[in-house]
């Protein structure tokens, strides 16, 4: 035998809806009622899923689509599928939305054959359209103001829930539509050459900011989620600040900012989110020339941990450690 003769037949969920109607009718109210195969309920949940279409309207159109021309009305209708006249008139209702039924010159319903024949194609056809439409909406209307919003929402969402989704994808689509865009040029810069859990800890610091304006995130050091962080602070895109001790207890052990450097690129067109000239006096940095000397006492178990700040502190070991 020639394999290139044999033919599969496709599923019945793969057929046109006309097919499957006349399908799920014989099951349903014909001849196969009593003799349905294993996998009926499975395979009319699929046709159901792929059609969009209730199962009562469903049923109800399968009804009239093999009483076609026939009058029944409402109330012998409902009696014969099993449904009360008030579930009939809703699924009509239904079917009338999707123009699967309309009327007849005698104000009747009927089905409306070409649209039940054409109906997966045309329902692919608007859904074609309907995204297209959706995307050239997005396209157009997404505005800076927008992207600032998204970026607020997801640093609500971490403080809130502990978790936020980071789609970049939004980002990117906006710095390539709208190059000019302060955002734009700043995203490109900065997120560039970061990785994706490093752009996504600066999105978090750049929405924490929009927030609640350029004050630190506090955040402990056996917390994992931002261990990104680091690798921020070492290309200058943020800023730690140490807790005061004694301050308070129960604060976690560090806080982060957004530097300089980063808020300048992503936000320097928006003056209501940060006053530039004031950047320091925002952050509570405290000034070196403002700390007083004070005489400190330690223990003796810790002498090894001064003598190796005295050592940090000398000229010569100060520049090894910094560079």
């Amino acid at each position: 035998m020639n394999m290139k003769q044999i033919s599969t037949t496709p599923k019945m969920e793969d057929q046109e809806l006309n097919i499957q109607l006349k399908w799920a009718y014989e099951r349903e109210f014909g001849e196969m009622r009593k003799d349905r195969e294993t996998d009926y309920n499975r395979t009319l949940s699929s046709i159901l899923d792929r059609s969009k279409i209730p199962k009562s309207e469903f049923f109800l159109l399968a009804w009239m689509l093999e009483h076609f021309g026939q009058n029944n009305d409402t109330k012998q209708t409902a009696e014969e599928i099993g449904m009360s006249e008030d579930e009939v008139d809703r699924c009509l209702e239904g079917l009338v939305n999707k123009s699967l039924v309309g009327y007849d010159d005698f104000f009747q319903f009927e089905v409306i054959q070409k649209r039940i024949e054409n109906y997966y194609l045309m329902q692919s056809q608007e859904e074609s359209l309907k995204q297209a439409e959706e995307e050239k909406v997005e396209e157009y209307n997404v505005t800076e103001q927008d992207i600032i919003f998204d970026l607020k929402k997801m640093a609500k969402e971490y403080v809130n829930d502990h978790c936020f989704t980071f789609d970049s994808s939004r980002f990117e689509k906006f710095a390539e539509r709208n190059p000019e865009a302060q955002f734009s040029k700043g995203y490109m810069e900065l997120f560039s050459m970061l990785n994706r859990d490093e752009q996504k800890a600066l999105a978090f610091l750049a929405g924490y900011m929009v927030w609640k304006g350029f004050v630190p995130f506090d955040y402990s050091d056996n917390s994992d989620e931002y261990e990104e962080f680091d690798a921020l602070i070492q290309k200058g895109l943020a800023l730690a600040y140490p807790q005061e001790v004694g301050k308070d207890d129960f604060r976690p052990d560090n806080r982060i900012i957004l530097s300089h450097k980063a808020c300048k690129a992503l936000f320097y067109g928006h003056r209501e989110l940060v006053k530039y000239s004031t950047l320091s006096q925002q952050t509570e940095v405290i000034k070196y020339e403002e700390v007083s000397e004070k005489e400190l006492f330690y223990e003796p178990k810790d002498r090894n941990i001064v003598e190796t700040l005295e050592k940090i502190g000398s000229e010569e070991k100060y520049q090894e450690v910094t560079r």
